[in-house]
This record gives C-alpha cells, sequence and structure tokens, in this order.
C-alpha cells in the first residue's frame, strides 16, 4: 500500500512508503477500562490517577477530558501542561511516542466527591489526535472512554475512655494517658484537630491529621503538664468527618471531686477528704464514726465530745443511728435517701455511688463514665 502527497490544487509532488505512514500512526489508550475510586466518606474527597498511553510511533496530543458527572467525579486541571497558542495557559498535554510492550505514560487525576452514601458511576471522555479511533467529533479528534466509580459511605467513629483521673500529680511533670479511637464504619475516618474545653495545661501529644482505615482503631495521647496542686479538668471533642460527631472524653487532675483513684482516700475508711472526711490520715474519724469522749471531732459534725444517743434523731430526717443513719448530722444521709454521685454514702447501704454513673456495679473494672 502507498499513501500519495499533494499539495495546493492537487499537484502531485510524490509518494510515501507503507513505513512513512506507519510512522505517523498516533494512538492513544488507558491502562485500564474501568478505574475504581474505592470508598470515600461522604462529604470528603478522594483523588486517585487515570493512566493515559501512548502506544504508538506518534506523540498523542490531548485537547480535552470531559466527566459525564461533574458534581461526583472532577477532573483536576494538572494534567494540562502544554501552552499551544503562546497566552501562558496550558491547553492540552503530550504525550511521546511508545508502544504496547512500552507505552509513554501520563497521569489524570480524578477527584471523587461524593455527596451521599451510594454508589457512583460514570463515563470519562477524553479527546485527542489519536489516528486510529473509530469514534469521532466534528473536529476530527479521536474519541476514547473509560469508566469510572467509586462508593460513597457515611463514616463512624467511637472513641473510649469516654473519661480519665489522672489521680493527683506534682506540678511541672509530664503525664500521657491513650484515648483508643476506632473506626466502626466503612469509609476512612479522619481527626483533623481535637479541641480542648478547660484547663490549658492539658494538650495532645498526637499530631493531626489522623487517618483510621475502616476497622481499625488508632491510639491518640493526651499529656498533662499540671501548673499546680489546683485541681484542673478539661473536655477533648474530637474534630472528624462525622456529621455531628459529639462524643468527648472528660479528664480530670489532682481533683478529689469526680475522683475514682484512691490516693484521695488515704487512711481506707471510704470516706473521701472532699467528701466529709475531717481527718483523712485516722481511719476511726469520718463522718459514720460514733463521736467518743475524746477531745476529737470523731463524726466530723464540727462538734467535740456533743453527747450522741444513738436512739436520738439528731438530724432531724427521720432516721437514728440504731435505725441505720450513717450520718445522723446530715438531713441528706438516711437508708431511704437517693444515692447521687457524690463520693458518699447517701442511702446509708455501705457503698459508694452504687447506682449511679460513678460506680462499677458490675464489677468489670469500669464504671460507666470510664466506659
Amino acid at each position: 500500500m502507498k499513501a500519495y502527497l499533494f499539495i495546493g490544487f492537487g499537484v502531485f509532488i510524490g509518494c510515501a512508503s507503507d513505513n512513512e505512514v506507519r510512522l505517523q500512526r498516533k494512538e492513544f489508550k488507558t491502562d485500564q477500562n474501568t478505574y475504581d475510586a474505592g470508598t470515600t466518606a461522604v462529604g470528603d474527597r478522594t483523588t486517585f490517577p487515570i493512566i493515559g498511553q501512548s502506544v504508538g510511533p506518534g506523540p498523542v496530543t490531548i485537547y480535552d477530558i470531559i466527566s459525564n458527572a461533574p458534581d461526583y467525579f472532577v477532573v483536576l486541571p494538572s494534567w494540562l501542561q502544554d501552552d499551544n497558542d503562546g497566552d501562558d495557559v496550558p491547553e492540552s498535554l503530550t504525550i511521546p511516542s511508545g508502544s504496547e510492550d512500552f507505552p509513554s505514560q501520563e497521569v489524570i487525576e480524578v477527584n471523587f466527591r461524593p455527596d451521599a452514601e451510594d454508589r457512583f458511576r460514570t463515563m470519562l471522555t477524553i479527546l485527542s489526535n489519536d489516528s486510529t479511533s473509530t469514534e469521532r467529533t466534528e473536529e476530527n479528534r479521536g474519541i476514547w472512554r473509560v469508566a469510572i466509580r467509586g462508593l460513597g459511605k457515611i463514616p463512624c467513629a467511637e472513641i473510649f475512655p469516654p473519661f480519665v483521673d489522672f489521680g493527683a500529680k506534682p506540678a511541672g511533670g509530664y503525664f500521657s494517658t491513650d484515648i483508643n479511637v476506632r473506626n466502626c464504619g466503612d469509609a476512612p475516618l479522619t481527626i483533623s484537630s481535637f479541641n480542648f474545653e478547660g484547663s490549658a495545661s492539658f494538650f495532645s501529644a498526637t499530631s493531626t491529621p489522623v487517618y483510621i482505615l475502616a476497622g481499625s482503631t488508632s491510639v491518640i495521647q493526651i499529656a498533662w503538664i499540671p501548673a499546680s496542686s489546683n485541681p484542673e479538668n478539661v473536655e477533648v471533642s474530637f474534630i472528624t468527618n462525622v456529621d455531628n460527631f459529639d462524643q468527648t472524653v472528660t479528664i480530670i487532675g489532682n481533683s478529689c471531686e469526680g475522683s475514682n483513684d484512691p490516693v484521695w482516700d488515704e487512711d481506707g475508711d471510704g470516706w473521701l477528704a472532699c467528701a466529709g472526711d475531717c481527718d483523712d490520715e485516722d481511719d476511726s474519724i469520718h463522718p459514720s464514726a460514733s463521736e467518743q469522749n475524746n477531745g476529737i471531732d470523731d463524726n466530723c459534725n464540727g462538734q467535740i465530745d456533743e453527747v450522741n444517743f444513738p436512739t436520738d434523731d439528731d438530724d432531724g430526717d427521720g432516721y437514728t443511728e440504731l435505725e441505720g443513719d450513717c450520718n445522723d448530722s446530715d438531713p441528706n444521709f438516711h437508708p431511704q435517701a437517693t444515692e447521687i454521685a457524690n463520693q458518699m454514702d447517701d442511702d446509708c447501704n455501705g457503698l459508694i455511688d452504687d447506682g449511679t454513673i460513678y460506680s462499677d456495679d458490675d464489677g468489670d473494672g469500669l464504671s460507666e463514665r470510664e466506659g
């Protein structure tokens, strides 16, 4: 086969060999017919590559790339590299000649942006000077089509534990605790930052962003440098790609109020210093102790050696000591009182804060607020 070349009004000036025609062949393809963007969290963006190839002896120029679903699959302009008209604005991409065995390649970046939990599919149309394409535009551009798909999923996060008690720590020391964040969904979970409401002495020792794959758990380290021996607390919230995520972690330190740390009950009498024990170094002195004639305020009611008859209802709550009133100087404590989370035995049953979020009622080592 021979191809004849003409100039002007059809004047014959010569002919080209089959080899010369072959050298002019420009052929474009992609390394896959279908590309999968994978699973992306609703509201997030994932960029994935389309590999464009030149497999012919002539260079391929791409003039346009069209997404049939531009709201969900966005062709990023990074593929535009060549300025053909000298206006300093690139408007095309030229891929050097290659072959089937050794193709020349360029990357076309596509951004997947799901806005709902759904499967997304579309077609990408690539227009070039491919001389072998049977499907062509009115401008005689070769048409290459490639399918792309992706899955949008609503992300999920779980945080444990929701409460941390550092106990009593000296000022200026460095202390840390681990918070576990589990991805409980099918989409990648992103923690972009942390918000600390409360003491400035607490901070994150884990840098952000943190990416957690589906079904995986990451450890976030929260650190504390006590400013003094005074009580400090903070509420830590996590800024994630989960819509309206409201789980927080409460952290306290040097705080007797609300603490489960035995350091606040040094004498082991079951009464904390912040819960009425007026002498936390003597286990015989506490609010439920019997007053003795010894020059000491044994029952921590502010009186010394007062006459105390166990048959008297000293606080007027309807119960005497003989009837089970464990603190007959305070009417809020008696056998029928409602137990509240205050580190004290309100209902005089011998248990502190039982039935509240402070208590480990099932004996598994964790209270409700601890997870």
